[in-house]
C-alpha cells in the first residue's frame, strides 16, 4: 500500500510540476510579446514625435494652449460639427453665453474645458448628435 501511495504522489507531483512549467512559459510568452507591443507603440510615438518636429507642431499641450487663448478654434468646431453654440455648451457642460464669451476671446478657455473640447473635436457629427440626444 505503500508503494501505491508513493507512486500516486509521484505521479501528482510530476503532473503538478508539468502543469506550472507549462503555465510559466505561457507567461514567458505573453510578457515577450507585450514587450515587442510595447517597443512597437514607442517606436510608432518616435516616429510620430519626428513627423511633428519636422512640421513644427510639438506636443498637444501647444494645441491645448492654442485653443484656450484663440476663441477661433471654438468657432471653427462649432461650425464643423453644424451645432449650435447652446449644443457645443451642452456637450462641454457648460453655460451658452459662456461659450459666447469664448469664441469673442472675452474670456480664456479653463484648461479642463480645453481638454473637453479636445474631446470633442475627435467626435464626428454621428457622435456628437448621440451625445446631445442623452
Amino acid at each position: 500500500m505503500n508503494k501505491i501511495q508513493e507512486d500516486i504522489e509521484n505521479k501528482v507531483r510530476t503532473l503538478i510540476r508539468g502543469e506550472i512549467s507549462r503555465h510559466l512559459r505561457h507567461l514567458r510568452n505573453r510578457n515577450r510579446v507585450l514587450k515587442e507591443e510595447l517597443m512597437e507603440c514607442r517606436n510608432q510615438i518616435a516616429h510620430l514625435e519626428k513627423i511633428a518636429d519636422a512640421r513644427n507642431e510639438k506636443t498637444i499641450e501647444q494645441w491645448l494652449e492654442r485653443t484656450r487663448q484663440n476663441g477661433s478654434t471654438t468657432k471653427k468646431l462649432q461650425q464643423r460639427l453644424g451645432i449650435t453654440q447652446k449644443e457645443l455648451a451642452s456637450l462641454l457642460g457648460t453655460d451658452p453665453a459662456t461659450i459666447s464669451r469664448w469664441i469673442s476671446g472675452k474670456v480664456k478657455l479653463s484648461r479642463k474645458s480645453s481638454e473637453k473640447l479636445a474631446a470633442i473635436y475627435n467626435m464626428t457629427k454621428a457622435e456628437v448628435r448621440h451625445n446631445l440626444k442623452k
